[in-house]
């Protein structure tokens, strides 16, 4: 009888590691895709924040150039040696143009660039003679 009482023990034993077996596979499947997951996660953030950085050192290199044209700061050295050699022949904003190139002809903005902008280099420029 004892030997019945170890077969049943060894049985149930067996049928409780199978069960283990089947939810481990489970489990590594489960983790599988979240790895997957979260890998893919960290690509998209990865993409995003290169395309990011992209964006804000272009848009900086924008407003350097605005800056360097409207002469709101010094240009580098090598820019100041350049302008010695070769001094310009037109003006800061000598077109429409130009003036769309900022951004536009006004519209709805309330920012009117000729008046705002075009009008007082203009006016520094009379100045400046």
């Amino acid at each position: 009888m004892s030997d019945n009482l170890v077969l049943e023990l060894l049985r149930a034993m067996r049928s409780d590691l199978t069960t283990v077996k089947e939810d481990m596979r489970e489990v590594k499947l489960r983790l599988t895709a979240l790895e997957t997951a979260v890998g893919n996660l960290a690509a998209t953030e990865m993409s995003h924040y290169a395309i990011t950085a992209d964006r804000v050192d272009r848009l900086t290199n924008r407003i350097e150039r605005i800056e360097t044209r409207l002469d709101l700061r010094e240009a580098s050295s090598l820019d100041r040696d350049q302008r010695k050699d070769h001094p310009p022949t037109k003006s800061l904003l000598s077109s429409d143009h130009d003036l769309d190139q900022i951004g536009g002809a006004g519209g709805d903005t309330g920012f009117d660039r000729r008046r705002d902008v075009a009008r007082p280099l203009h006016l520094a420029r009379r100045q400046a003679h």
